[in-house]
């Protein structure tokens, strides 16, 4: 490429394009158009948030009822899920890690966030504390709710 300049501390400016070729090649320009990769997709929070990840469910030991003031084991079971989408026309494998889980017991009392979802105990274990556990002071009927936080990981077209 030959550049001038008209004035000194000015601007270069472009007079013309020479490359050196053999018969029949291609500009750099036109092979650099001919090899450019399609945009490389991005999956944000937002983009997580709409795809169909299946929540945890939330199991109880002793269920369905258990005793005032005993120890209710409360845990969730949620698993890592893979999901294959169309972002700007390319396959993309999202996996969807649970890493954190907050528990509302229902009666004004939760714990976490936590990275421990709790397990389930022998059958037949009553009374036992875990790290998600907890003891209802008053009869009645609480709407256990886990919330689950999730992290996103994904792979453009086995990349």
């Amino acid at each position: 490429m030959v550049h001038r300049r008209l004035k000194s501390g000015g601007e270069w400016e472009r007079t013309e394009t020479q490359y050196c070729a053999s018969p029949g090649s291609q500009s750099p320009e036109d092979a650099a158009e001919r090899v450019t990769a399609p945009p490389t997709p991005t999956v944000t929070a937002e983009d997580l948030q709409k795809m169909p990840i299946q929540p945890g469910t939330v199991s109880i030991q002793p269920g369905p009822n258990t005793l005032k003031n005993y120890h209710t084991n409360i845990y969730a079971d949620s698993r890592p899920q893979e999901l294959e989408v169309t972002l700007l026309g390319q396959q993309v494998r999202v996996r969807a890690t649970p890493v954190s889980y907050t528990f509302d017991y229902g009666d004004g009392t939760t714990t976490g966030p936590t990275t421990d979802p709790g397990r389930a105990l022998p059958e037949n274990s009553w009374d036992t504390p875990t790290s998600t556990s907890h003891q209802y002071r008053e009869t009645g009927d609480y709407a256990i709710v886990i919330s689950t936080e999730f992290r996103g990981e994904y792979r453009v077209g086995g990349r």
